[in-house]
């Protein structure tokens, strides 16, 4: 499978005006809708893997940065540097699910920078947003 939109210009500017441009609201079907909200995520390679949110009548659903990292697991990798979410009014935070699975993907995940803010820039580690992390003991005890 193609990376998506896969590019090597990773500075935060580039990412954000890209990744804005998939802001578009769709319905799908007359019970799936999403596009709302996009995300990107840059791994340790320089690639780019970027998803939409999707919506459901029935409940099921899956935010743009979580589409964004099974984007990436579907090319093989696992490893992020960078996250960002966006709607039509710019930068959006990622919820605590996003979160919670950003944090699971590699020992050294609280190191992602999560963008806040494009302008000015600010950009904030994702330790700082789970700073008592349930299970930083788990990536040690799974070395042993």
């Amino acid at each position: 499978m193609k990376k998506f939109l896969n590019d090597k210009f990773t500075s935060w500017e580039n990412l954000y005006q890209t990744t804005k441009k998939l802001v578009d609201e769709k319905n799908f079907s007359p019970f799936i809708q999403g596009g709302v909200v996009a995300a990107a995520v840059v791994t340790e390679e320089d690639n780019v893997y970027y998803g939409i949110n999707i919506d459901s009548a029935c409940g099921w659903g899956v935010c743009a940065e979580r589409n964004a990292i099974f984007n990436m697991f579907t090319n093989g990798e696992n490893k992020i540097k960078k996250v960002l979410a966006v709607d039509k009014n710019g930068v959006l935070m990622p919820c605590g699910v996003c979160r919670e699975a950003l944090m699971q993907l590699d020992e050294k995940s609280g190191d992602i920078d999560v963008l806040i803010n494009i302008n000015p820039l600010k950009t904030i580690k994702l330790k700082e947003l789970l700073s008592k992390w349930w299970a930083y003991d788990w990536f040690k005890n799974s070395r042993q």
